[in-house]
This record gives C-alpha cells, sequence and structure tokens, in this order.
C-alpha cells in the first residue's frame, strides 16, 4: 500500500476529523445517545496514527483526540472539541487552542455522516455491509470511476474511511467502539489554563501579512 507523504496525510486525517460539522437543522446527528470509539488510522515503517472519538447527546456534542507516534514515542497530539456551532482545535504540547464558528466554515454541511439526512447518499451507493469493532455497517462506494472513496455507516456514524486514488491509499478505520457509556465532561472542554484565540480573525490577520 502507498502512504502518503507525512504533511499530507496529517491534512487528511484532520480534514476528516474536523469536515465532521453538525447539522443546522436536527436535534440529533446519531441514533446512540453516547459512544467511545477508537480507530486505526494508517502505519508505515517510521509512523503510525491513532484517535478515538468520544461523543454524547446523539452527537451533538464531540471530541476526537487524535495521535501520531514516530519511533515508538507520541510526536504529535492535537484534541478536536466540538458541539452544535463551535469548533476547538488544540495540542497537548502547549497551551493554546483555536476556535472556530462551523457556520462560517465551508465544511459545515458537508459530513459524510449527513448521508441519510442531507441527500449526499446520490454520491454513493451501497456494495454491502462489513463488520467493524463488533458492529455491522452499511458499506458505500462513490460513484464517480477516478478515485476510490468507500466509506463503511453504523448508526449515522461512519466507522470507516477509504480513500484510493493514483497518488495514494489512505484509511480511518474503527477497531473497537462501545455505546451509550458515560462520559468525563472534561473530554468536552478545553483546559481552563488554555489561552483561546479565534481561528478567523488569526487567518485575516495572516492575510494582510
Amino acid at each position: 500500500m502507498k502512504t502518503p507523504p507525512f504533511t499530507l496525510t496529517i491534512f487528511l486525517i484532520l480534514f476528516l476529523n474536523t469536515s465532521i460539522a453538525f447539522p443546522q437543522t436536527s436535534d440529533s446527528l446519531y441514533t446512540i445517545k453516547s459512544g467511545i470509539i477508537h480507530f486505526h488510522n494508517f502505519e508505515n515503517n517510521v509512523l503510525k496514527s491513532k484517535s478515538t472519538t468520544y461523543f454524547d447527546q446523539f452527537g451533538m456534542r464531540e471530541a476526537t483526540e487524535f495521535i501520531v507516534i514516530r519511533d515508538g514515542e507520541d510526536y504529535i497530539r492535537n484534541v478536536i472539541v466540538r458541539d452544535h456551532t463551535i469548533q476547538y482545535v488544540y495540542g497537548l504540547s502547549d497551551k493554546t487552542a483555536s476556535k472556530q464558528d462551523l457556520r462560517k466554515s465551508y465544511y459545515y454541511n458537508s459530513n459524510p455522516l449527513l448521508l441519510k439526512i442531507e441527500g449526499d447518499k446520490n454520491r454513493f451507493e451501497k456494495i454491502g455491509t462489513e463488520i467493524l469493532g463488533g458492529k455491522t455497517c452499511e458499506l458505500l462506494q462513490n460513484k464517480d470511476e477516478s478515485f476510490k472513496e468507500q466509506i463503511c455507516v453504523w448508526n449515522n456514524i461512519v466507522i470507516k474511511t477509504v480513500w484510493e486514488d493514483s497518488s495514494f491509499n489512505f484509511s480511518i478505520i474503527a477497531v473497537s467502539i462501545d455505546e451509550n457509556v458515560t462520559i468525563d465532561e472534561s473530554k468536552f472542554r478545553v483546559p481552563d489554563d488554555y489561552e483561546i484565540y479565534d481561528h478567523e480573525k488569526t487567518m485575516e490577520e495572516f492575510k494582510k501579512k
């Protein structure tokens, strides 16, 4: 399997995680009240990545811890915390967090989790089912033959994403799923000692330079 360049790999993981935006009109996203999903993202001779997603209130609150391991040690640790409208991204190596209004994001309504809600399922066709993390999910594949995109959906939750084209292959696959569990409130909050800056304002200032 081809492995994308490191920086591109990191971008893809963060893109796929941060693009899990919430719909503007639905009081809930998932049919499961709460859960913890452990994902295997990628692995090669130098790096491996894993992530864990926590969600509550049927997906209206969600947090993802993302870890890249190099030479047996944590190389990058990022956390993404979001509710219905606001997303925070912070690392565990410093004390800063970015804040983004999801309603202003291009990806706000382009979440593959919304296939059955927003009608995006026209991009995909069902090709079968698969068992991941002990759960049976609906396996869908994109209709565009220029590249291959596969997702597996369980209770409106995408627990597998596979992307393949002429340049590289990439996947995020659930390895274990715990449903309807109690999740510590701290998972959905930025630590109190972190400085929070506005993502949009920071980007505007950067463009002026």
